[in-house]
């Protein structure tokens, strides 16, 4: 299955891109080339020393973005449906 199957199924609109730079700005700057009304993404929900020493790149999006955006908490396990 590939990334954003799901949603296509519901005709959702889905843009897949692969960059190397740093992971907030470069979704920050996607949505922004391609205009995007939501940026959706998921979080591992990582709190403490860990999250201070890795930095949350759905916090910086969410912090540095002037788009709505849709955080979800990621499964522990990946279904495929």
């Amino acid at each position: 299955m590939k990334a954003g199957e799901p949603l296509a199924k519901l005709n959702a609109s889905i843009n897949i891109r692969v960059a190397t730079d740093n992971a907030a700005d470069e979704i920050l700057k996607i949505a922004e080339e391609i205009n995007a009304d939501l940026i959706a993404m998921s979080t591992h929900g990582q709190s403490g020393i860990k999250r201070w020493a890795q930095g949350s790149v759905a916090e910086l999006v969410l912090r540095s973005g002037n788009r709505p955006i849709l955080v979800v908490r990621a499964l522990k396990e990946i279904v495929l449906l």
